[in-house]
């Protein structure tokens, strides 16, 4: 089987590790696979670049001048028709496709005019709403309906002027009707539920989850610590974003004895004392010594579609506190970690004391039972029947 996916990036970020996971598996199983991605740079051998730098930058200014997402890149939409026209797909599985690189419309009416084989994957909100990756935040439901006067519009994606959701939405609504070669996976039951009552809705949805690598994530033994660790995890830290000022506010409660380790690129170099700053970790590896280092992992985001840093700590077997939103409470089990209400930051800390009392060794196989779930080999070859198989339903 010949297998593209289209991506943001390829080999780096969440979905870039994604679809080279996908790519490895499936190009050992003999099938011929090639990633076309827009952003970064990768020398992964089973990849295509089809925009530079110069074109996504003036994408991206004609996006914030005219509110329009995905809707200008001409150029690197044509040369990656043309790449597909050549390659001859028995299946384009899209991935991330808000990145300046593609422009959506174009793609998906050259998928749906030529009946090709075509998987959306919503690693967010995106493809069903008229701009936002989420919106749970701020409580806005208009994209089961209709679009406009977008309480995000400066947020998220931004726009400088113009409000276009309400066209992006109808565009987007347009393009999924009579498109029957066209199915969704969605990376949780939460994000499968909100997409059932929405544009989409028509469809062919089905969760698979994404998953994390077992092998490498799973519990070893660590020396003694000094201090109960608090362990949080992110790409970046942005000094206004909810959840590190969680963090911030939890750290003035916690004692003497307990210290939180934030793991990411961060904004603000004037940390209090009991927060210890952790750049990026490069490698699976040192990021799961990490998790089993810590004695809790704490979430403190308010919006996801999957979570997969929660899984990762589980697997490790540290339990997880994370709030009552989106997808948390679907990941995590009653018997490996608990669930406070958003922005209840005394309950946050009574949960992790409750952790810190029966100890995290009382949690841990619970946690390994929750994650494993969740295993690398099983989702990928989910996916695959999933390629092989979904249409016929």
């Amino acid at each position: 089987m010949k297998i593209a996916m289209i991506n943001a990036v390829c080999g780096s970020g969440s979905t870039g590790a994604i679809c080279k996971e996908l790519v490895d598996s499936f190009s050992k199983n003999g099938n011929e696979c090639i990633i076309y991605y827009g952003n970064r740079s990768s020398n992964y051998v089973c990849a295509k670049k089809i925009a530079n730098k110069l074109e996504v930058k003036v994408n991206s200014l004609l996006a914030r001048f005219t509110g329009l997402q995905g809707y200008f890149a001409y150029w690197s939409t044509f040369r990656c028709i043309q790449q597909l026209k050549k390659f001859s797909p028995d299946i384009v599985h899209i991935h991330n496709v808000h990145g300046n690189y593609i422009n959506v419309p174009i793609l998906l009416y050259y998928l749906k005019k030529h009946h090709i084989r075509t998987v959306i994957t919503l690693h967010d909100c995106w493809f069903y709403t008229g701009k936002c990756t989420h919106y749970t935040e701020v409580s806005c439901y208009k994209w089961k309906k209709e679009c406009g006067q977008c309480p995000q519009l400066k947020a998220d994606i931004p726009s400088i002027w113009f409000d276009c959701t309400k066209k992006m939405l109808k565009d987007k609504e347009r393009i999924y009707r009579d498109f029957p070669e066209l199915s969704v996976i969605a990376v949780s039951d939460w994000i499968c539920n909100q997409a059932k009552q929405s544009i989409m809705k028509h469809l062919k949805i089905e969760t698979i989850y994404n998953w994390v690598d077992l092998d490498v994530f799973h519990p070893t033994q660590i020396k003694s610590k000094s201090k109960f660790i608090i362990l949080g995890v992110s790409a970046k830290w942005e000094k206004d974003s909810h959840k590190y000022q969680d963090f911030l506010k939890l750290s003035k409660i916690i004692s003497d004895d307990e210290e939180i380790w934030l793991v990411g690129e961060h904004e603000d170099n004037c940390l209090p004392d009991n927060i210890v700053s952790i750049p990026y970790v490069e490698g699976k590896e040192k990021l799961a010594q990490i998790y089993n280092l810590a004695d809790v992992y704490v979430h403190l985001a308010r919006e996801d579609s999957f979570g997969k840093v929660i899984v990762e700590a589980l697997a490790c077997g540290t339990p997880a506190v994370a709030y009552n939103t989106t997808v948390y409470p679907e990941i995590i089990s009653k018997e490996a970690g608990f669930i406070a209400e958003v922005g209840n930051l005394k309950q946050v800390y009574e949960n992790i004391s409750m952790i810190k009392h029966k100890g995290k060794l009382a949690y841990s196989e619970a946690c390994v039972i929750c994650a494993s779930k969740y295993e690398k080999k099983s989702i990928i070859d989910e996916t695959f029947r999933h390629y092989t198989t979904y249409w016929r339903r």
